[in-house]
């Protein structure tokens, strides 16, 4: 393509588009781990040197946020796709030690029940799953920071539950609800 003029053609990747996913548990590319890698591996695969990787994604933190943080260091550190599995372990742990602090083992569990690579069902019992969790994690913790983190997945996971109320229903009640916890 550099021959016919083509600049800067970089990867493309749709991390998570709401239209799609609905900011479930474990839809999008970002929720799932695995293809993170994939992404990854393609922008640090590409001829020549990187100079961008575009991609959409929603404002959804929740489900979303570990991926994107993850995908950003790996693009942006890494200097080949050599051993990203391993590299992909070790940065999900920064990462829960670094936004959960004393609670990082409770919210790895947390975030392992939404991970994409579980091929979840939006089920009333994956909800309880997510509160009781989240409970768990917000009694133990010291940090008002990290009970904030925790209070916005209390949050997302009402939108879970509304959600799953509203793909099992067809009151509009429930959609007026949906829509007024949308991220």
């Amino acid at each position: 393509y550099t021959a016919m003029g083509a600049v800067d053609i970089v990867p493309y990747a749709y991390l998570s588009v709401w239209t799609w996913d609905r900011n479930a548990p474990g839809c999008s590319r970002a929720a799932t781990l695995s293809k993170v890698i994939d992404d990854a591996t393609l922008g640090l695969t590409c001829p020549g040197n990187l100079r961008g990787f575009s991609s959409e994604g929603s404002g959804s933190w929740c489900p979303d946020g570990l991926g994107y943080w993850i995908l950003g260091k790996l693009l942006t550190e890494m200097t080949s796709a050599n051993d990203l599995a391993s590299e992909v372990v070790m940065l999900r742990e920064l990462f829960m030690r670094e936004a959960y602090q004393d609670v990082a083992s409770q919210m790895s569990d947390f975030h392992a029940m939404i991970d994409g690579e579980n091929h979840l069902l939006l089920t009333t019992d994956l909800v309880n799953r997510m509160y009781s969790q989240l409970k768990i994690a917000l009694n133990a913790t010291a940090s008002a920071l990290v009970r904030d983190r925790i209070r916005d997945f209390v949050m997302y996971t009402r939108y879970v539950d509304l959600l799953n109320r509203f793909q099992n229903s067809s009151a509009l009640n429930d959609y007026d609800a949906i829509m007024s916890w949308m991220f």
